[in-house]
């Protein structure tokens, strides 16, 4: 992602703005977050087609968080794995 003149600075970190996951228009706003057990993500409303989304991070419809999937693929790439 190309950080430009809409990054947002938060908690020391620097993130854009996600474009829209239905009609890929740049123009949203934050709209709440989503919990979960593992944590929260943002949520984004789109004005142009009125659509709340979490914006894709290659996780969006796992159960289990980032850190336990990459975990488990590396232990399974590695020849630990119980199958």
């Amino acid at each position: 992602m190309e950080v430009g003149p809409e990054a947002i600075v938060k908690e020391g970190k620097s993130t854009t703005k996600p474009r829209c996951r239905f009609c890929k228009s740049a123009d949203v706003v934050k709209a709440g977050k989503r919990y979960n057990r593992f944590g929260e993500k943002q949520h984004w409303l789109c004005k142009a087609c009125n659509r709340r989304f979490t914006p894709d991070d290659g996780f969006l419809s796992l159960w289990y968080s980032k850190h336990t999937v990459v975990e488990a693929i590396d232990l399974h790439y590695e020849g630990l794995s119980t199958h």
